[in-house]
């Protein structure tokens, strides 16, 4: 017995429907949560689908075997993913997600087989976002919620911690935040997004480190966020200070001075609906930023936000997702190739786009 199963691909039985199996190896999958390139070889492609795992492909995303072996594979835990490459390593992956309960995986043989690495004494490992240390790959930083319990009702232990092992043991920082962000160029310069603000009234700071996390300190207190915040933010590589935050009522702020003084520079993006905006630098170029929302397509721009150009050749249709959530999940620049980009997408798989 075959049966096409929505988020779920194909599922084969041959016992009369008491057990089913995945049977759709290599189809090419509609919702894509995380998408990851290998930094030492553009080829070499990792991505996570919800309800059939994880795969790989070596030749570009032309072909694609699935692996993950000691992953969840039910519909819902990887919904939320994050895939990061040991820099260092590239055998060595971290998978983490915020579905379910929540987890935290580590491979040293390219993404085979994982293995669970959740903090000791810990019932729930919810990661919202995840980060190495540039120059010291066994550090790593997470953001999420880190409980005894998995009672939601309950705040989390704490909501940003750090691990100087790879994985093995876990720490919580004295911040309480969001999200955080490093800086490439500066070893020990965090950033962190307080939590999101609660109606007309409600304010998110945003918090700097210098020393890894050890301390913190305020910069803003009041990012230019609105009412529903910031969804994220992303550090230039080459400058520390150089800072672009994402408002989830669909604005783009840029700062030159690490977050003290912030200006709008989406002028050149059409619409201002509310949207979630994806960035990523070129990996060649810091000065080129690309940006991506359901409502707009992808733009690029190479004058830090002044001017905008459309990316849209072979984009399907831009359109609302029928379910109403976004259509758009992650924007990744290839590391090595400037002007490729990838776009893992809820209803159209995983896009490729490589400028002329």
């Amino acid at each position: 017995v075959y049966a096409g199963v929505q988020d779920r691909g194909v599922l084969r039985s041959v016992d009369g429907a008491k057990s089913w199996h995945i049977a759709d190896r290599g189809l090419r999958a509609s919702t894509v949560a995380a998408v990851a390139v290998d930094p030492g070889n553009s080829a070499r492609l990792y991505a996570v689908v919800p309800g059939q795992g994880f795969f790989v492909s070596r030749n570009a995303g032309q072909r694609w075997r699935q692996a993950g072996a000691g992953l969840p594979t039910d519909a819902t835990s990887l919904q939320y993913s994050t895939v990061v490459i040991d820099p260092g390593d590239s055998a060595v992956l971290y998978l983490a997600w915020n579905g379910g309960f929540g987890g935290f995986s580590r491979s040293t043989d390219g993404g085979a087989t994982f293995t669970a690495q959740p903090p000791a004494g810990e019932s729930c490992f919810a990661v919202l976002g995840f980060v190495i240390a540039p120059g010291t790959p066994s550090t790593l930083y997470a953001s999420g919620a880190l409980q005894h319990t998995c009672d939601t009702l309950k705040p989390p232990d704490c909501t940003v911690f750090q691990s100087s092992d790879g994985g093995g043991t876990w720490s919580c920082l004295d911040v309480n935040a969001a999200s955080v962000a490093l800086a490439p160029s500066s070893p020990g310069t965090l950033y962190a997004l307080g939590p999101m603000p609660s109606g007309q009234a409600g304010t998110q700071p945003l918090y700097a480190s210098t020393d890894g996390g050890a301390s913190w300190r305020t910069v803003d207190a009041n990012l230019p966020g609105g009412p529903f915040g910031i969804s994220n933010l992303l550090v230039d590589p080459s400058d520390a200070r150089r800072l672009f935050a994402c408002a989830f009522d669909g604005r783009l702020w840029r700062s030159l001075d690490g977050g003290a003084h912030w200006q709008e520079v989406d002028g050149g993006l059409p619409g201002q609906r509310a949207r979630t905006l994806h960035l990523a630098f070129d990996p060649r170029d810091p000065a080129l930023l690309y940006a991506g929302a359901d409502d707009l397509g992808v733009y690029r721009t190479s004058n830090g936000g002044r001017t905008w150009q459309p990316l849209l050749s072979g984009l399907p249709p831009i359109d609302s997702h029928p379910m109403g959530a976004d259509r758009y999940i992650q924007l990744v620049a290839d590391p090595q190739r400037s002007g490729t980009l990838y776009l893992a997408t809820a209803i159209n798989g995983l896009l490729t786009y490589t400028s002329p």
